[in-house]
């Protein structure tokens, strides 16, 4: 998984003209399922690349991002497949919270109980396989979960949190070259940002600025040969 942050502008994700122009001569896009390139169209999940010359895939992919952004990378998620057997892949965060909070008022007695509530945020999905000797077709059924939004409101001096989610389908089918790359699936989201300014070199006399910012997410799926 990536997760991509614009410098050009907090409001968009990836700008996919500029991918292209950058990566032009270390990328190839290709058609997954195909042997040949294409042109300028047709950027969406699905999309599949490899290096070209001496770069690798996903090196390139990255360094092509960061002329427009920061990329930071989740610890890549391996699994062993052979063919017609399923495998799941898992890389999921719990975060539990006080979803909401009920008073009971009698004569003599006032109590008070909470909800608890549970988000899933990652990635959670199956794979199924059939091993070729130059490709290999893979089959993906799963989905990516980010929070979308997190806030907190005070209720009866109890701090209830509300979470909100987005996440995309992680459907896949087709066949990939050993060392090609696609997308299946991106997520986009707003999370706070602070700046922190100073003045004369002191932060007490600067001034901090909130904000939002759109972090893009994107799972890539790489097929490789263990012999």
């Amino acid at each position: 998984m990536l997760e991509f942050r614009s410098d050009l502008d907090k409001d968009q994700g990836i700008d996919w003209d500029i991918v292209k122009e950058v990566g032009d001569g270390t990328i190839n896009w290709i058609t997954p399922g195909a042997s040949e390139s294409f042109g300028n169209s047709g950027i969406r999940s699905g999309l599949g690349f490899e290096g070209s010359g001496d770069w690798e895939g996903t090196s390139a992919f990255i360094k092509a991002l960061e002329q427009q952004g920061t990329v930071s990378t989740d610890t890549p998620i391996s699994v062993l497949t052979i063919s017609s057997q399923p495998a799941r892949i898992s890389q999921t965060v719990n975060t539990p919270y006080l979803s909401d909070i009920s008073i009971d008022v009698t004569d003599t007695t006032t109590s008070t109980s909470t909800t608890r509530g549970n988000v899933v945020e990652g990635i959670d999905m199956m794979v199924n396989t059939n091993v070729k000797e130059d490709f290999v077709w893979i089959r993906t059924a799963g989905k990516l979960t980010k929070i979308a939004g997190d806030t907190t409101e005070e209720v009866s001096d109890t701090t209830l949190r509300f979470i909100s989610t987005r996440s995309a389908d992680l459907s896949f089918t087709n066949k990939l070259r050993y060392g090609q790359t696609v997308i299946i699936g991106s997520v986009k989201q707003e999370t706070q940002s602070a700046n922190k300014t100073s003045s004369f070199g002191l932060d007490w006399l600067g001034s901090q600025i909130s904000g939002t910012e759109t972090v893009e997410t994107l799972v890539l799926l790489t097929p490789r040969r263990v012999k």
